[in-house]
């Protein structure tokens, strides 16, 4: 599958310049990756531009994976600058004095993610100390903007804004979270997170907040959350004596509405701590990424798998499908 990829773009690039971003990639499957690393070994004179995205936590393995490619390239992106600052502030305001009072606010911290610059400036709409009138935004109260104590870091400032919601939209996004980064609104419907009222009141409250947007070709079908960090501080509402029934319920409303996603069912039966579905959906999993090749990921089914062993019949009938497994050459730099 993997080779039938690669060139069906190399196909497509034949006719016209083809760009590829892939966000976060450190989130990747192994299918994904070997698709990646495959591309990127044999891009030759292809016109085919890879962008890979991903945490700097992650880039000494993402370089081991790449070093032998001739043609690659990174740019690593810092922290906003001063000057940085203030001439984004200056774009976002038409307002001089609004802007030179955001910039002093924000200047306070010295350099910043533009994540926490973003989110601090989005809690200033919050706290209504910026206001949107006569078609632009101004500051209430300049002296009090440009001199109210700083944000101390970003899961803070996510974790004041997500408070700020109402109780019962704070409760859906949290359960939204635990779905995933980016959802669909009938597998949240199907796993019980709120009625559809509810839940579109959720969302709509939280489109207004900036904190998850459309995501997808279908107008109000799919979002995701604007950041995995806002993801993570939504997550982090959900009361973890309820978690694994959160995870119970998705799991259960994934199998009614998007049966074929069994890598997603197997790991919510995992969190939910119900082994035999988990074991059974684990290796379904692995059955998937077996009849496609993508023997890394059949892997990590089994390995899930193997976790939720319970009897010694279990045991033997997993032993039998790993045996199964081709036996591929270990790739140097490829965890």
């Amino acid at each position: 599958m993997t080779d039938e990829i690669c060139e069906l773009l190399a196909t497509v690039a034949s006719s016209r310049p083809l760009v590829l971003v892939i966000e976060d990639l450190e989130h990747a499957d192994q299918a994904s990756w070997d698709v990646c690393e495959r591309l990127a070994t044999h891009l030759g004179d292809s016109r085919i531009l890879l962008c890979l995205t991903g945490d700097d936590s992650f880039a000494s393995e993402s370089r081991a994976r790449f070093a032998t490619v001739r043609r690659h390239y990174e740019v690593r992106l810092g922290n906003l600058s001063q000057d940085d600052l203030r001439q984004w502030i200056g774009d976002l305001f038409a307002e001089r004095a609004t802007a030179d009072a955001c910039t002093t606010h924000l200047a306070q911290r010295g350099t910043l993610t533009p994540l926490l610059a973003a989110h601090t400036l989005h809690a200033l709409v919050d706290r209504r100390a910026l206001t949107y009138a006569n078609g632009t935004w101004r500051a209430v109260d300049l002296t009090s903007l440009a001199w109210a104590p700083p944000e101390p870091n970003a899961a803070g400032v996510l974790a004041r804004r997500l408070d700020l919601m109402s109780p019962k939209a704070r409760a859906i996004l949290g359960e939204l979270a635990v779905l995933g980064d980016g959802f669909e609104v009938d597998v949240a419907l199907a796993a019980g997170i709120g009625d559809e009222a509810e839940l579109l009141d959720a969302i709509d409250e939280a489109l207004a907040a900036a904190l998850v947007c459309e995501d997808g070709a279908e107008p109000g079908a799919a979002f995701a959350f604007t950041h995995r960090e806002v993801a993570r501080a939504a997550r982090e509402t959900v009361d973890g004596m309820r978690l694994r029934r959160v995870h119970e319920r998705i799991a259960r409303g994934l199998e009614q509405v998007r049966p074929v996603a069994l890598f997603e069912i197997a790991e919510h039966y995992d969190r939910a701590g119900m082994a035999d579905r988990a074991f059974e959906y684990a290796l379904l999993a692995a059955a998937r990424a077996v009849s496609i090749q993508a023997y890394g990921d059949a892997t990590t089914a089994y390995q899930r798998a193997r976790a939720h062993v319970t009897v010694p019949a279990q045991r033997r009938r997993l032993d039998e499908l790993v045996a199964e497994l081709p036996i591929r050459p270990s790739r140097a730099g490829v965890a």
